[in-house]
């Protein structure tokens, strides 16, 4: 003990401890999310961080917003030029931290920047029809006549598109066109542009011709080809004959669209009958035909049939067996010649019988037969007989407009006295023009006067020529 009696101090081991508070630097606990206005709203963007002390600075594509030093960021009435990539920078006295790419996309509405213009097109052509407009990602839908709306396929594409094409356009393509223009921020309607059609066609052309005029006895069938039954030329004709209770055809391989084809044909007593078919597949035997039935005919006496052959000896339509298309009565067929024609345009087809229209139909089916070839087709019921034929000729057909007659037929140009009387078949509503030539050598025809309209029926005219002359004679149907 020390003298004073306190006890002496131990010497122990002592530490100097420094307590520092811990730092806050900023921390983002939610980051301004990405968004889309409309033109016009307001876009807002936020940020949640958390610290002592904490500053806010914005940045748009990396350049400082002046005065944006909210921990939120309101940008009202936006337009496009405020569209762009956003982030902010939250500091305090113990650091920074930077946020995340907040990116503004702005919508703007869409408006009709130009309008479709209006043109005239001949059939046949392609028509295009644009516009051009402002807004975002702005869709496209195309309307005729106000309300229908225009779908692709066939002759229409671009139905979606800033461009709307048609295609080989027909009268029916003529309206009213306009474009409705949509995004997320409304629509507009351009205003319409008109579509008008000037019909074009091509004057006919004969396309085929055959009367049967071979050297040789038998002549040669080509180019037909006999798909069934006995077919020969002799003497200018055709011949075809069948075994009983079968079919005769005769048929080309060519591919037509719009055409006629007509033909001369004649029977023999007691026939069953025949005629001429169109359109055909010579694969398979798919055509339409017209056939003549002579009186006593077990396929109905004195009749004319349209026909659509589902292969080559079956015929139906509508889903009901054996029937025809259209069917009409025929005055006396007998053995005499006739002219029969049949004529195709689109799923339009018309029957003329020796130069009246007996027969006009629409195919109503679903599967209208377009294009196809020619064929001579005949039947035996139980009597022998034959079809003979003579002048096929096929002829194209406009596409439009107005239809052209058939070609005139002379039926006969007697003498009488110093004169000849010509008479031939014609149509009502189409004017003929008799020629003549007194020889073939140098191509040269000389037209005579007046023309002669026609009535339906034949039309006589007297030429008075020399007792000396051979005198050569044509007809022309005039459009």
């Amino acid at each position: 003990m020390t003298d004073n009696g306190v006890p002496p101090l131990k010497a122990t081991n002592s530490f100097l401890v420094i307590v520092t508070p811990p730092t806050r630097a900023p921390v983002i606990l939610e980051q301004p999310a990405s968004r889309t206005n409309i033109a016009g709203t307001t876009a807002i963007f936020s940020v949640t961080a958390s610290g002592p002390a904490l500053t806010y600075q914005w940045l748009k594509s990396g350049a400082i917003l002046a005065g944006r030093t909210e921990y939120t960021l309101s940008l009202p009435a936006v337009t496009s030029a405020d569209a762009g990539p956003y982030r902010v920078v939250v500091t305090n006295p113990y650091g920074s931290v930077t946020s995340s790419i907040a990116t503004l996309t702005v919508i703007e509405p869409p408006v009709v920047l130009q309008h479709p213009a209006s043109r005239t097109n001949l059939t046949g052509t392609t028509a295009s029809f644009t516009v051009v407009v402002g807004g975002t990602t702005p869709a496209y839908r195309w309307v005729k006549n106000g309300t229908n709306t225009l779908v692709n396929g066939g002759r229409i594409s671009g139905a979606t598109s800033a461009t709307l094409t048609l295609a080989d356009v027909e009268p029916a393509s003529a309206g009213s066109y306009a474009v409705i223009v949509t995004n997320l921020a409304g629509s507009v309607t351009s205003a319409p542009a008109w579509l008008t059609i000037v019909v074009s066609n091509p004057p006919p052309v004969e396309l085929f011709a055959d009367d049967f005029t071979r050297s040789g006895t038998p002549g040669a069938l080509s180019p037909w080809i006999a798909q069934s039954g006995t077919w020969t030329i002799h003497d200018g004709l055709v011949e075809g004959h069948s075994k009983a209770q079968s079919f005769a055809m005769l048929h080309l391989t060519n591919v037509w669209e719009n055409y006629s084809v007509e033909a001369d044909l004649r029977f023999s007593s007691d026939a069953y009958g025949g005629g001429i078919g169109g359109r055909l597949n010579p694969g398979n035997g798919i055509r339409y035909a017209a056939w003549v039935h002579p009186e006593g005919s077990a396929g109905g006496g004195r009749t004319l049939k349209l026909l659509k052959f589902k292969n080559w000896k079956t015929w139906m339509y509508n889903s009901v067996n054996s029937a025809p298309m259209a069917q009409a009565t025929l005055p006396a067929v007998g053995t005499s010649w006739h002219h029969l024609k049949l004529l195709f345009r689109g799923s339009e087809i018309e029957v003329y019988y020796d130069g009246n229209l007996v027969l006009a139909v629409t195919d109503t089916e679903s599967s209208p037969l377009l294009s196809g070839a020619i064929c001579l087709d005949t039947r035996l019921d139980s009597t022998a007989h034959a079809m003979y034929v003579d002048n096929v000729r096929v002829v194209s057909v406009p596409k439009y407009g107005p239809v052209y007659p058939q070609s005139p037929l002379i039926h006969s140009v007697r003498l009488v006295g110093g004169s000849a009387v010509i008479a031939w078949t014609s149509e009502a509503g189409f004017t003929y023009r008799l020629q003549f030539a007194d020889s073939l050598a140098d191509g040269a025809w000389n037209d005579l006067s007046p023309d002669l309209a026609g009535t339906g029926g034949l039309i006589f005219y007297t030429n008075a020529i020399p007792s000396t002359t051979r005198r050569f004679y044509r007809v022309v149907a005039l459009p």
